[in-house]
C-alpha cells in the first residue's frame, strides 16, 4: 500500500503542528514553574527537537551567535553521563545530559560565551569526579579504590579552580579587603564582627 504526497504532506503538517503544541506548552508550563524554559528531546534519527521559546536559547549559552552556543552545550552534553542504573534509550540519555547542561547554564546566568564554557568545564568535572568516586564506593579491591579517589581528588579540586576562575572572571579579576583600624584605649571595650541594630 502506498501513500500518496498529498497524505504524507498531510502527516507531516499535523505532526509540526501537534510539535508546535507541544513545545508551546511545555514553554508555558516551565516558565510558569521557574525552571529552565528550554528542554532538548532527541530523536530517533538523531537530531534534537528543543522544547520551548528558541530565542531563550541565546539567554541560557550567554551568546547571540547560536553555533557558538550549540557547540558549547553539546560539548557540555558529551562530557558527563547520563543517570547509571537506567534502562532507557540512546535518545533519552541523550536528551537527559543535554537538559541537565542547559539546566546548569540557566542556573548560573552566563553573561557571554567564556562564562558558558566555564559552567560547562565546571559541570563536566564535577561528574567526572563524582563518578570515580561513585566507582571508588563500589570497589572492592584497595588499589583501585585508591585510584579512584586520587582522580575524583584532582578533578574535584580542578572543579573548585573553575568556580574561582568563573568568580575572578565574573568580578573582573578584582579583589575586594577591607583594612579597619581600631583603636581600644585602657579600660575600653570593643566588638569585633558584625553587630546589628536594636530591635
Amino acid at each position: 500500500m502506498s501513500i500518496s504526497q498529498k497524505e504524507l504532506d498531510e502527516k507531516r503538517l499535523q505532526d509540526l503542528r501537534l510539535n508546535l503544541e507541544e513545545r508551546e506548552s511545555f514553554s508555558r508550563k516551565e516558565v510558569a514553574e521557574g525552571r529552565t524554559p528550554m528542554k532538548a528531546k532527541i530523536r530517533e534519527d538523531g537530531k534534537i527537537d528543543l522544547l520551548g521559546d528558541p530565542c531563550t536559547m541565546n539567554g541560557i549559552l550567554g551568546t547571540a551567535d547560536q553555533e557558538n552556543g550549540n557547540h558549547c552545550l553539546m560539548r557540555t552534553a558529551r562530557a558527563i553521563s547520563p543517570t547509571l542504573g537506567s534502562k532507557r534509550s540512546d535518545e533519552e540519555k541523550g536528551s537527559e545530559t543535554i537538559n541537565v547542561s542547559l539546566q546548569a547554564l540557566n542556573d548560573q546566568k552566563p553573561k557571554d560565551s567564556i562564562e558558558a564554557r566555564l559552567i560547562g568545564q565546571s559541570l563536566a568535572l564535577f561528574d567526572a569526579g563524582m563518578r570515580f568516586l561513585e566507582r571508588a564506593q563500589g570497589s572492592t579491591n584497595l588499589k583501585h579504590e585508591d585510584s579512584s579517589i586520587n582522580n575524583a581528588t584532582k578533578l574535584l579540586r580542578l572543579h573548585n579552580e573553575t568556580v574561582a576562575c568563573l568568580q575572578k572572571y565574573r568580578n573582573g579579576g578584582e579583589q575586594k579587603v577591607i583594612v579597619q583600624h581600631l583603636n581600644v584605649n585602657d579600660g575600653g571595650r570593643a566588638i569585633v564582627g558584625v553587630v546589628e541594630g536594636a530591635r
